[in-house]
């Protein structure tokens, strides 16, 4: 998984240089007793692995204190949990300088994490890969926010691929819910940057409460929104800015490729995206969301008579199928020319600029629609609301958007976190078409010998796919074929006769019922690599390509292609892997010397939920298996890995 797809415009301010990685329970101390004991007995830039899977219970029954820079998160191939309602809170009190904490991989079911600058000193505050379940006493499952006043220096904060389900409760005939996150600047001068990416948000019945909010973004900075999910029914609003009062230049918020699903509330400026300003000025950048089945979709509006203003664009959205208003932009604040031609977000000027938004079957839409908007029938799938094949969202939104958006460290990935722009142009909405998926299964019909013949649309006559073919032991659930032997992947005829073989290295017959995930992600994420003396060195070789040489965080793919890229039908009986080493990426034998002649095709893209590491460790071994506990595949049997 991508542990950190965003491209923070900071750096980590606050990191040991010979910081210790302990584990809670432990055998010596301070981690010996309680966790407390442990959290405070540490050296500040430590690290502690939790090791339970027991719920953990604070000495005061209520919380835990975190008052340094420490990362706490689970150990390797374990869940820890906390006991109900208990809450990790993390401060500065007491820094005479900066100060950075983690927290991640924890279960915390009805608790919550609170995030405190209390004192004038740097802070920086990362959130990770938490499942929360309805936070106590209805507050926010994840806060962040300033209590000093006047504060001069910098919060930062992360708060990524988090589970949070909120629940709302009747009391006195009135419903009370909680927000998944909330972040306050406090109206202070200090420099705010905040990236949501990636979270996960189930909300029902919650009453009046935001989902997400930012409010009083006070000085300098940046606020993102990226890639967030948040469906469920009854909510007030699913993300929400709001600034207060004017701090001298407007606060820049990027809100993208975020999926909004259920907004039904009516308190304020409710909808499912709502930018607001009542004396405060806001840079606002709403690009490539999906805001469908709400009471509103996309609103913002300002106080202009106290002098409340707010900038931007308004970009490659799908808004539909919204009750009341699909996208409301106050008149007064509306861009007097469109978007610039081959200029998605203008720098500058003043007004919200739109283009090449789609609307329908919203009750009304509240804006002088711009260049390149439509109100077509989206044609979206009906479960999942991505695209369709024939949806006219698809290559029909504002080609310059993902540039602009990946200037300001949105990584060019959609709301799966799969890659934007597969095909001629950038779809509309939060989801790219073109990545597909297909299970094959090994049968009488198309098993010859020690290989399968592959029958799918997405890679018949095409020999240069680039896919991904991983076993799949038991596709239907209960028992499944074993198939021992390491496979390869080579094409047989030409033209539209051209066909994808999976074949046993070992020359062993293919079993019936051996079965196999199949991955195409779009044509840009993979290359074919030939070895040859000039890149191979003993064990490995050199693979090299424009987007391999210019990244080391990329997830990389690799599987041996028999006839590929000029190979003389070399066989590969053996393991293999890639890694990143001495800033090259390189593909190493298993065993023996990497041979001449040897084709691979190659997949790779940043990491993201979608695309994600798995590590075997004792906490998730049984026998020969190891157990993936990740959001997207949980309860989903139909996943295909």
């Amino acid at each position: 998984m991508r542990r950190s797809v965003l491209i923070l415009s900071l750096l980590s301010f606050a990191a040991g240089s010979h910081a210790a990685i302990w584990q809670w329970p432990g055998a010596g101390a301070p981690c010996n007793s309680h966790l407390q004991a442990c959290i405070d007995g540490v050296a500040a830039g430590d690290t502690i692995e939790l090791a339970t899977a027991t719920p953990i219970s604070p000495d005061d029954g209520l919380h835990f204190r975190i008052e340094k820079s420490l990362t706490l998160r689970n150990a390797i191939g374990v869940s820890p949990q906390l006991a109900p309602y208990v809450s990790l809170q993390a401060t500065n009190t007491g820094a005479t300088g900066p100060v950075r904490i983690v927290i991640e991989g924890i279960h915390l079911p009805n608790g919550r994490v609170i995030a405190l600058q209390t004192v004038d000193q740097p802070l920086e505050f990362v959130a990770r890969r938490l499942r929360i379940e309805n936070p106590v006493n209805q507050n926010s499952a994840i806060t962040l926010s300033r209590t000093v006043v006047g504060a001069t220096a910098p919060v930062r904060g992360l708060i990524e691929d988090n589970d949070i389900l909120t629940e709302g409760r009747q009391v006195f005939g009135t419903i009370y819910g909680a927000q998944a996150v909330s972040l306050s600047g406090g109206l202070d001068p200090g420099p705010l940057e905040i990236d949501v990416a990636y979270n996960r948000v189930r909300a029902f019945d919650t009453g009046q409460v935001s989902i997400m909010e930012l409010t009083m973004p006070g000085g300098t900075g940046l606020a993102r929104f990226h890639a967030n999910r948040i469906e469920g029914r009854n909510f007030n609003t699913g993300i929400d800015v709001y600034a207060g009062s004017h701090a001298g230049t407007a606060f820049p918020v990027i809100i993208a490729n975020n999926a909004i699903t259920g907004q039904n509330g009516n308190v304020g400026s409710p909808a499912g995206i709502a930018v607001h300003a009542s004396e405060g000025h806001l840079r606002a950048d709403i690009t490539n969301n999906t805001v469908i089945r709400g009471r509103n979709g996309i609103l913002i509006s300002a106080r202009t008579d106290l002098g409340g203003l707010v900038q931007g664009v308004v970009v490659n959205n799908l808004v539909a199928y919204n009750r009341n208003r699909g996208i409301g932009i106050e008149s007064e604040l509306e861009a007097s020319a469109p978007v610039p031609a081959g200029e998605a977000a203008p720098r500058g000027g003043s007004g919200i600029f739109n283009a090449n938004n789609l609307v329908h079957g919203n009750g009304f839409d509240e804006f002088t629609p711009g260049s390149g908007t439509l109100t077509a029938n989206p044609r979206l799938e009906y479960a999942s609301f991505r695209l369709r094949p024939d949806s006219p969202a698809r290559n029909s939104g504002h080609a310059n958007a993902p540039l602009v958006l990946a200037s300001q460290g949105i990584p060019m990935l959609d709301v799966d976190g799969l890659r934007r722009v597969k095909d001629a142009a950038v779809d509309i909405g939060a989801h790219e078409a073109g990545a597909r998926s297909h299970l094959h299964v090994a049968g009488t019909a198309n098993i010859s010998g020690n290989q399968t013949l592959l029958e799918w649309d997405a890679i018949n006559a095409d020999p240069g796919a680039h896919f991904i073919a991983t076993p799949n032991w038991n596709p239907a659930g209960g028992g499944g074929v074993y198939n021992n032997h390491y496979t390869g992947l080579y094409i047989t005829g030409s033209g539209s006769a051209l066909r994808w073989r999976i074949y046993n290295e070992s020359l062993a017959a293919m079993p019936d019922g051996a079965a196999f995930n199949l991955f195409l992600p779009d044509a840009g994420s993979g290359s074919g690599h030939l070895t040859s003396a000039a890149n191979i060195t003993g064990t490995y070789t050199v693979l090299s390509n424009p987007e391999l040489d210019a990244s080391a965080s990329l997830l990389v793919h690799a599987r041996h292609h028999w006839n590929g890229y000029g190979s003389p039908n070399v066989y590969f009986d053996r393991p293999f892997f890639v890694g990143h080493f001495d800033e090259a990426w390189l593909l190493m034998a298993g065993s023996g010397t990497m041979p001449a002649g040897v084709g691979f095709t190659l997949t790779m893209q940043e990491r993201s939920p979608n695309a994600f590491f798995h590590t075997s460790r004792n906490g998730n071994l049984t026998g020969n298996w190891s157990v993936i506990d990740h959001p997207q595949l949980n309860g989903k049997p139909c996943a295909q890995l």
